[in-house]
């Protein structure tokens, strides 16, 4: 499955390591263009690559899932399974067929994936700065 990310900092270079590891491709963007991409895309390998316009371009008709954004790098960039159980990780959308698509990548990946609802409501309970769900770093036992 193909991935893109908005933004290349902490948190998508994180998501993006787990997801090449998994055998994904993503494309990672930011404003500055894909040329101030070069060591990242080099450092996640041959699955990775760069490309602002590339996102852009893909983005009118892309489905979006919102994800990841309550979690602390660290517990992102970590290994999600763990001896007391799996990092639960919030995801909110409209698209039926992409949350699918997207907890099962997520279960792949390790995380304990929980939707959150709609995109509108969910997001806004996963709001960074306000939502109850923001920096919530908890655990599911299996």
């Amino acid at each position: 499955m193909d991935f893109g990310t908005i933004g290349a900092g902490t948190v998508a270079q994180a998501i993006a390591g787990h997801l090449v590891a998994a055998g994904h491709r993503v494309v990672l963007s930011n404003s500055r263009g894909p040329a101030t991409l070069g060591d990242v895309v080099a450092r996640l390998g041959p699955l990775a690559t760069g490309g602002s316009e590339f996102v852009a371009e893909h983005a009118p008709g892309a489905s979006v899932v919102k994800g990841f954004n309550t979690l602390y790098a660290k517990y992102i960039a970590a290994d999600p399974r763990h001896t007391e159980g799996r990092q639960l990780l919030f995801y909110a959308g409209d698209d039926v067929a992409a949350k699918a698509a997207f907890h099962a990548v997520a279960d792949g990946l390790g995380f304990a994936p929980v939707d959150a609802g709609a995109l509108r409501e969910g997001g806004r309970l996963m709001q960074v700065g306000g939502g109850p769900l923001s920096a919530v770093h908890a655990l599911k036992q299996d």
